[in-house]
């Protein structure tokens, strides 16, 4: 039996508290540390692809939620971003920070842009255009950061709860 729920939950609660607890960077635009979306990118590059989307629909849900961005926002561009790595992953290297930095970074970009989209209605007086620029930088280079440590502790978990099985690596002779 595969204990992939659990694991997701057990992957997204804490994600979403710590999220939610940190402070926002100190930029001009305030962001937060994108742990969810790290969560959703793992299961988009590392799972099969039912939980994949379960994972970004999730993930999203919980980002607007507690982030105050409308509704919807997050969780459908994570799932369309999720639908669009399952098959990426096939030229990708498995096992390799690289490509969970790139896609952390990429999707930062992405949600950064049509999460200032979606609020524009919601602000007085919008942040400037470069500010939002250096902001939305900072945040995917943290984005990228925050795939990279993820990764390894959802496989972890993933190996221990026995949803996927340990990869044969080559023994030196």
């Amino acid at each position: 039996m595969k204990l992939d729920l659990p694991v997701l939950l057990l992957l997204l609660l804490p994600a979403a508290a710590i999220q939610t607890l940190l402070p926002p960077l100190p930029l001009p635009v305030p962001l937060k540390m994108p742990l969810l979306p790290a969560v959703a990118l793992y299961y988009a590059l590392e799972r099969e692809w039912g939980i994949a989307l379960v994972a970004a629909l999730w993930a999203g849900i919980l980002t607007d939620a507690l982030g105050g961005v409308p509704g919807g926002t997050t969780s459908t561009l994570l799932f369309f971003l999720a639908c669009g790595l399952l098959p990426a992953r096939k030229v990708l290297p498995e096992d390799s920070a690289f490509p969970a930095a790139a896609a952390g970074a990429a999707t930062a970009l992405v949600l950064g842009v049509a999460q200032y989209i979606s609020m524009l209605r919601l602000w007085e007086t919008p942040p400037a255009f470069l500010a939002s620029f250096a902001s939305l930088a900072a945040v995917a280079i943290l984005s990228a950061a925050a795939a990279v440590l993820v990764f390894p502790l959802a496989r972890r978990l993933d190996l221990l709860a026995g949803n996927v099985k340990p990869r044969n690596e080559v023994m030196p002779s």
